[in-house]
């Protein structure tokens, strides 16, 4: 799915299967559509130059293989309305925020490279939850992940580079054998009302911002 190609836009149509209808991409700003409870699977495909790579609500669910989001101007992956995405091999990257997850939606990840320029990597609040393994997160300029507000995650065997992980007030999160390397300001910051239970984690090289 490249730039010169339309959005994808996918729901159930009256027969409970799949269809695909084009939309003007400059007017929607998003390059993968997925609505009304269907239940698509990508694989092996490229999405680039988009405002949100691949939205998925609605109750949904989408599963990612190896797809790669380039160049997103907000988000590579949104998820809301108590949708769900399962990825495996998902390499993204974006100026805001690479996965955000939001309104009770569900988040599997079994490996992922991110790299966001401004925000952060991995976002999850409003009761959503998040299963990640394997996550690599590169970001100077935002935090690797942001747990806030009901938002929960089990994070295993991952990497952040450059930023560090946040839990906010209401968010919860359970990390075991990971790395937070390089980190602009606090490698680990957990804020009243966060709870983090952390094993056989790292972190090091913490720089201050501007150095």
């Amino acid at each position: 799915l490249h730039d010169a190609l339309p959005i994808c836009d996918v729901h159930p149509d009256a027969a409970g299967g799949q269809r695909a209808a084009t939309q003007q991409r400059r007017r929607a700003r998003r390059d993968v559509h997925i609505t009304g409870g269907a239940r698509p699977r990508l694989e092996d495909c490229e999405i680039t130059a988009a405002g949100v790579g691949v939205l998925a609500e609605a109750e949904s669910a989408v599963e990612l293989v190896r797809v790669r989001v380039g160049g997103a101007e907000q988000a590579a992956l949104l998820l809301a309305g108590a949708a769900t995405a399962r990825c495996e091999n998902l390499s993204a990257s974006a100026d805001i925020a690479g996965v955000r997850v939001t309104g009770q939606a569900r988040l599997v990840v079994r490996t992922a490279d991110l790299a966001v320029q401004h925000g952060n990597g991995v976002e999850v609040s409003e009761g959503s939850q998040a299963d990640v393994t394997a996550l690599t997160v590169h970001s100077d300029g935002g935090h690797g992940i942001a747990i806030a507000d009901g938002g929960r995650m089990t994070l295993g065997s991952s990497t952040l580079r450059g930023c560090g992980l946040l839990v906010g007030s209401g968010g919860e999160v359970t990390a075991e054998n990971t790395e937070i390397a390089d980190p602009v300001g606090d490698g680990i910051r957990v804020l009243g009302g966060g709870i983090l239970a952390a094993t056989s984690c790292r972190v090091h090289g913490a720089r201050r911002p501007g150095h």
